[in-house]
């Protein structure tokens, strides 16, 4: 099994506040599709990094209407 790579304190510090950044934008997507202000179509049109690696599965829980079990069926195709 390949190891992680080695970070200096800075960079760990940098991925870090990276980490944070990321988790903030897609608290404020999610928030924003809960709230009926985007779609989650819009997604596909949004080039930031933290939204294209956002989990499906969660943009679709902040879908008004939609939760754990209507997510699993879309996704499995059911």
């Amino acid at each position: 099994m390949k190891l992680p790579p080695t970070l200096s304190k800075d960079d760990r510090a940098l991925a870090g506040r990276k980490a944070v950044l990321a988790r903030k934008v897609r608290s404020e997507v999610k928030n924003k599709i809960s709230n009926s202000q985007i779609s989650i179509f819009d997604l596909f049109d949004d080039s930031r990094e933290a939204i294209l690696r956002m989990k499906l599965s969660d943009a679709l829980k902040a879908v008004p209407g939609i939760g754990e079990k209507r997510v699993e069926n879309i996704v499995t195709g059911k």
